[in-house]
């Protein structure tokens, strides 16, 4: 009786196991599911970050220039970022390529330029760490993306 009894326990013990098995494959496949999806959802928000860390160093930016002219250039820099960050986030391939090239471009100016920064201002170091953060992520997100999703277009 008890051989039975140990038995059935074994049963049960060995259906919970493969249950518990089940459950995490099924767990793993719903996360790989999810995946591309997050990474898109990024994709955009890394888009529409960028556009608002843009409107956001306008101010100090605009303290830091001497003329009149350089106010006004930068002014316009940072409306054109914004304007390829929301044709980004539209989906418009033409302003995504154009929004990608110039995060990268940005990415490495910005990367040379750190060390001066670092010396001269902490403020302007810590705005350009977040400025070459943001864009790095916004251009490595779309390089991923492919890798998840093979079949995504």
């Amino acid at each position: 009786m008890s051989a039975t009894r140990s038995s059935s326990i074994e049963k049960r013990l060995e259906n919970v196991a493969s249950r518990i098995k089940s459950f995490r494959n099924e767990e793993l496949g719903f996360i790989a599911s999810l995946l591309p999806v997050i990474l898109r959802t990024a994709q955009r928000a890394l888009a529409l970050s960028v556009a608002v860390w843009s409107i956001l160093e306008l101010p100090i930016e605009l303290i830091l220039v001497q003329s009149s002219s350089e106010r006004f250039a930068s002014a316009a820099g940072r409306l054109i970022w914004v304007v390829l960050a929301l044709g980004t986030i539209c989906k418009i391939r033409f302003a995504r390529a154009i929004f990608l090239f110039l995060c990268a471009v940005s990415s490495i100016v910005v990367a040379q330029a750190l060390p001066m920064a670092y010396e001269s201002s902490p403020l302007v170091f810590s705005v350009l760490v977040v400025d070459l953060l943001l864009k790095v992520m916004a251009l490595g997100i779309p390089l991923i993306l492919p890798l998840v999703v093979p079949h995504s277009r």
